[in-house]
């Protein structure tokens, strides 16, 4: 027994690790937790719009606003795209589709870029290219050229996204004449 150090009666027993340093690692590990799950998110949207900005499509829209005298007329030079684009782009091999907003900005004002696009035989061909300018709500189309503003006292909306809307084919019915449902 001489070999076991004595306590002190009085004296409690030495506390492990954990119950000297919980107080301090519990709030650290749940911020590291905290921020592992942000750094996650950032690099997910990351990749995302990093693959939407890479894409043909989104660079040559880009290119062909940049080009325009009357976007550079609108917003001043140098024109830059903002970080967040939306909507959507689908490619398959050769063929694809896409439909976009992209923000861009210069130094006298803001703008979006809309587009519809389609892929075909690996070529993008353009449906829809236009730049419409915040302050004014002119809308530069791309493709030839042409102004719009709308007509005065017209009080601007932000854009809404158009929504296409399908049924299925049994709930199209067509009226036939000289029938009826109702039992008089």
């Amino acid at each position: 027994m001489a070999d076991e150090p004595q306590r002190d009666a009085g004296k409690p027993a030495p506390k492990n690790w954990w119950g000297r340093n919980w107080k301090w690692f519990v709030p650290a590990g749940c911020l590291t937790m905290l921020a592992l799950a942000a750094g996650f998110i950032a690099l997910i949207l990351t990749l995302v719009f990093g693959m939407m900005k890479s894409s043909d499509v989104y660079q040559q829209a880009l290119a062909r606003a940049k080009a325009s005298s009357a976007v550079s007329d609108a917003l001043g030079t140098p024109i830059e795209p903002g970080f967040f684009a939306g909507g959507s782009i689908e490619t398959s091999g050769p063929s694809g589709s896409a439909n976009l907003s992209i923000p861009i900005h210069g130094p006298k004002g803001k703008g979006t870029i809309y587009l519809e696009a389609r892929k075909s035989a690996g070529r993008w061909t353009f449906a829809l290219l236009a730049v419409e300018i915040d302050q004014t709500g002119q809308r530069i189309d791309l493709l030839d050229g042409r102004s719009s503003s709308p007509p005065a006292g017209t009080v601007m909306l932000p854009p809404y996204p158009a929504r296409k809307l399908s049924f299925p084919s049994s709930a199209i019915v067509s009226p036939e004449v000289g029938t009826s449902d109702s039992t008089t």
